[in-house]
Parts: structure tokens; sequence; C-alpha cells
């Protein structure tokens, strides 16, 4: 998982002795294709951007399963768990053995590169994403927004507690982007409104909608129904080899031209 300035990135990775390979990957920056214009890189770009990706891996390895004769229920439906992000901590293994599923899930394990593990961090907001579409990563729901418990300190008096409007389901919250919808009410009747939301406005008059729960409930619908990479139309000529570039380096001389003979 890796996060920029412009998008959040989700790759399957494995090692080899030749080098690293890649199985399978989504960028934040596909979620335009989905509706979603504004916002790519906040918690719930990264949750779909790891829902996608999840969804993505497990329909590619369906089609190597196939490809390679092997008789299996297919992952993408047996592990299809989570129907809708509810916020609530899950454990694909420990779920699959409570719905007695002989095959095992397809086990990622975590690597954040230099991005600080701090709680409620944007990139797991993607492993969230990634387990609710049927990918095991072992974590611990400690990682996750949510209300902590309050500490004593060293006076043995307790901390500061949560206020009383806090919400009961933090995490869901934060998913379906109550904390940027609160901000865009507060700013309703500014002259920032314009400046900080105009790209949003767009976006969810575009989707026919008026909250951002339903945007991205309307998000995630359409990952779960369609997450396979539609291929670039890219029409650019493929570079020529090395050996091409050196022959043609080696014919032609500043001095001399392209056939070698004085200008």
């Amino acid at each position: 998982m890796r996060r920029t300035n412009q998008q959040i990135l989700c790759q399957v990775v494995w090692s080899t002795i030749v080098g690293d390979r890649v199985k399978c990957e989504a960028s934040s920056l596909e979620l335009k294709k989905y509706g979603l214009t504004a916002g790519l890189t906040n918690y719930p770009a990264a949750y779909c951007t790891g829902l996608l990706c999840a969804k993505r891996l497990l329909k590619v390895v369906d089609a190597e399963n196939t490809k390679k004769g092997v008789k299996t229920a297919p992952l993408s439906t047996t592990f299809d768990l989570v129907k809708e992000a509810d916020g609530n901590f899950v454990n694909i293994d420990e779920l699959r053995n409570k719905k007695n599923i002989e095959l095992r899930p397809f086990t990622c394990f975590l690597d954040l590169g230099l991005t600080r593990a701090t709680v409620g961090n944007r990139v797991f907001g993607a492993v969230k994403g990634a387990i609710d579409g049927g990918v095991n990563i072992p974590c611990k729901e400690k990682i996750f927004p949510g209300i902590r418990e309050v500490k004593k300190d060293a006076k043995g008096k307790d901390g500061a507690k949560p206020s009383a409007n806090a919400s009961k389901t933090p995490h869901r919250d934060r998913i379906f982007g109550h904390h940027i919808n609160n901000y865009m009410d507060l700013l309703k009747k500014s002259d920032k409104y314009k400046v900080h939301f105009s790209k949003w406005d767009k976006c969810l008059q575009a989707n026919k909608v008026t909250k951002l729960e339903d945007l991205y409930k309307k998000l995630h619908a359409e990952i779960r129904k369609n997450p396979v990479r539609v291929k670039s139309k890219n029409t650019r000529t493929k570079r020529a080899s090395k050996q091409e570039r050196l022959k043609r380096r080696d014919t032609t001389n500043v001095h001399t031209g392209a056939n070698g003979k004085k200008n």
C-alpha cells in the first residue's frame, strides 16, 4: 500500500530469484470510471481502492485456476463474505472457519514502505477495503479509527473522555465520508466553500446524489459488480530494442550523415 499526493496505490507482489512480480494492482485514479472524480486520496477513496484491488485479485486467481485446469470453487464468490461496508472488524480466516469453508483464503502481508503506521492512517482504509473484498490480511483492530479506551494518568485520574456526541460507529462514518460531509455543511455559507468543494458538487450532481454516503454506496456496488481492469487503448508504437538503437547510433554520424558519406 502506498499513498502519494495524487493517488492511493495497492499492489499484490510476490518475490522470485529474478525479481519481484506484480500479480494485481489498483489505483484510486481508476475510481474516476466508477463516478468518483474528487477526493482521490482521502480515507473513503483508500477503502474503495483496497476493495477494488481485492475483488480484482480474486478474479485474476480464478482465471489462472481455470486456465491451469484446477477444479476448485471460485474465490471471488466463496469469499464474498462482507456484503456491505459496516466498519466492523473482520478476520477472513476466522470467519471462513465459522462458516465451515474448507478453501483457504488468499493471504497477503502488509507493506507500508515509509508510511508511518499511525492509528487511523489512510493506508489502513485500503487494508479494510481489501479485507472486506475477501483477502486475508493479518492485522489488529486497533489500527483502524474508533473510540479508544480512556487511560488513567500518573495520578490515577481518568483522562479526557470522548464527547457525548461521538458516533457509535466511527469507522463506518469514516468509510462513508461523514467527516467530509460535516465540513461541507460547516463551510456551506462561507466564501471558502466553492474553493474547497466545487469539484465535490460537480461529482455529486453527476451521480445524482446529495450525500457522500449515497455516493460511496453506489461506488462500492459498482466495484463489486465489475472490478476487472479495462485494457488501455494506447496506440503508441513499440519502442525500438536496445540493439536497434545502438545500430542506429553507430550508422548515424554528425559529420558524415546516415549513409556514411561526407556532406
